[in-house]
């Protein structure tokens, strides 16, 4: 008669078990896919930066930039600033190896291909509420170690 009562609870236990389980692999590939939708976002932004720049498109690079960003360096300071980057200016492709996702922010690390070679490079990324709705905006690069932006003034 033991066995016939402890045979529910046993499978009570798995039952419980399981659908915690469940419940937390859901919850983490709900995490996971929002996440990569977020820095999906943000890479296509650099990618259209670069691509901007490369045609020295500088307004509509300048328009990708975070709006605190853009509210202390002038137009014509960036748009000089960033037709001095070799890198930048003759970018032809970026290969993203990492993205780190932080509340508001996302750092892309990776590589730029330019006619004048290779080289490390990473970007800065905030998230900012307009009327819009959620909007990246570029706040920083690094190009092979130093800044590429101008700073603020």
């Amino acid at each position: 008669m033991a066995r016939g009562r402890a045979a529910p609870d046993v499978d009570r236990t798995v039952i419980v078990v399981l659908v915690l389980g469940l419940v937390v692999v859901a919850g983490v590939t709900l995490f996971s896919i929002v996440r990569g939708r977020d820095t999906r976002g943000a890479s296509s932004i650099v990618r259209s930066w670069l691509d901007d720049l490369s045609h020295e498109r500088y307004s509509e690079a300048y328009a990708k930039l975070a709006a605190p960003y853009r509210d202390t360096v002038p137009f014509e300071r960036f748009r000089e600033g960033v037709s001095r980057n070799a890198y930048l200016r003759e970018m032809e492709s970026l290969r993203v190896r990492r993205r780190e996702l932080g509340p508001d922010a996302v750092r892309i690390h990776g590589e730029i291909r330019s006619r004048v070679g290779r080289v490390e490079v990473e970007f800065h990324l905030t998230k900012s509420t307009g009327d819009a709705g959620p909007r990246w905006g570029i706040s920083g690069v690094v190009v092979a170690g130093s800044p590429a932006l101008p700073p603020p003034l």
